[in-house]
């Protein structure tokens, strides 16, 4: 098939897929997001189909870049500087451009990712089209307090009365769009995607390395994780804890808090790191804890599985259950003392770390596998596009 994403895109994390020329153009582009939309074109490529990558940049000052590489092209526009600018018009400028794109191309289908300015381009166009919802713009809206995030959910409301079809990366994100946006149409459920770190989980008879890879916002709730620590240090006096994300170094306010509250022995803070230095520290990470008090999806707790590592999270968290099933402990994560009780039962416990850990490998096998949600997207491809008379 000749397929299009339409989504921000880290055009880094395929480097390796393109031409020399190409690559040695990527170095000019700002775009960080959409980390996980670069496994779907991986996976979709392996299954042997023409992918297009159609995206926007800040950097850009021209008005088209065109990357290359085997059954591969990335299409990037501009993207303008100036977040008021683009939110105030709805992102008109960069929606133009996506659509005469889409338009231009020959394509059989379409794959928006989010539900705000690339699939509102998208749905302009006409052609065949799925759109993957990664947020429930009415959650997150809650916890960001950001008056700009109000017309995204206005954008999302448009999005929504003009689609058919939309996928969702995990069953509960399915249910706060029919409860919250009232989605009564076609829905599918089609994960993120992972690849395998370990293929086998590793006894550890000493475990010490805890992990969080987040950010200092309040949904991700890295304080309670952090008032939680020194009741894990009272029975595990050697353990330690790597923070990873924005704002979790030395230079965030949280850091200041927790300092100021006495948190912070045996903490060290990363801040942000790239995707191979994150990786490195999976693999030596003994658990992962996903504080957040809502997650979509939850994909550093299917990275930490990938890598045989049990996961601490909410049982309430939204996405967090479903991806982690039996590959960690769920807890109230809104309780300091049960994260820290989790914490301690894994670090005292190397035969459920391994249990654990290995449950979790074999679900990201199973569930979370390029091959099986790349092959779970062309069945849905196909449908759509029978629907619209052209198979």
């Amino acid at each position: 098939m000749r397929i299009a994403i339409v989504s921000p895109f880290p055009v880094s994390e395929v480097a390796d897929l393109l031409s020399e020329e190409s690559q040695s153009l990527i170095s000019n582009f700002a775009n960080d997001r959409g980390i996980s939309i670069a496994s779907y074109v991986r996976g979709l490529l392996d299954l042997g189909h023409d992918i297009t990558v159609i995206t926007s940049d800040e950097k850009l000052k021209v008005n088209l870049i065109v990357l290359s590489g085997n059954n591969l092209k990335i299409y990037i526009v501009p993207k303008r500087e100036v977040i008021r600018s683009r939110v105030l018009d709805l992102y008109r400028k960069e929606r133009l451009a996506i659509r005469e794109l889409i338009e231009s191309l020959d394509l059989d289908i379409v794959h928006a990712h989010w539900t705000y300015e690339y699939a509102y381009a998208a749905l302009q166009s006409n052609k065949p089209l799925l759109i993957t919802a990664h947020d429930a713009p009415f959650t997150v809206f809650r916890y960001r307090h950001n008056i700009y995030w109000m017309f995204h959910v206005f954008l999302a409301f448009v999005v929504r009365s003009k689609a058919q079809d939309i996928a969702f990366v995990s069953p509960s994100l399915m249910n706060q769009w029919q409860t919250q946006m009232f989605w009564t149409r076609n829905s599918y459920l089609t994960p993120n995607i992972s690849k395998l770190l370990r293929a086998k989980a590793i006894l550890k008879l000493e475990s010490e390395r805890c992990l969080a890879i987040s950010e200092a916002g309040t949904l991700k709730n890295i304080k309670k994780l952090l008032e939680a620590w020194p009741l894990v240090l009272d029975s595990n006096k050697n353990a330690h804890l790597d923070l990873i994300g924005y704002g979790l170094g030395i230079d965030g306010e949280l850091f200041e808090w927790a300092t100021r509250k006495g948190f912070n022995q045996n903490i060290n803070w990363n801040g942000f790191l790239p995707r191979v230095a994150i990786d490195n520290f999976l693999l030596e990470a003994d658990i992962l804890i996903t504080p957040s008090l809502s997650e979509s999806f939850g994909l550093t707790a299917m990275e930490a599985m990938s890598a045989g590592i049990p996961v601490v999270g909410g049982i309430n968290s939204g996405g967090i259950p479903y991806v982690v099933g039996n590959g960690g402990l769920l807890v109230d994560i809104r309780s300091a003392r049960e994260i820290s009780k989790a914490i301690v039962t894994l670090l005292n416990s190397p035969e459920l770390r391994l249990e654990l850990g290995n449950n979790g490998i074999d679900r990201v096998q199973e569930v979370f596998s390029p091959e099986v949600v790349s092959s779970q997207l062309v069945d849905i491809y196909e449908h759509i596009v029978r629907s619209y008379g052209k198979v």
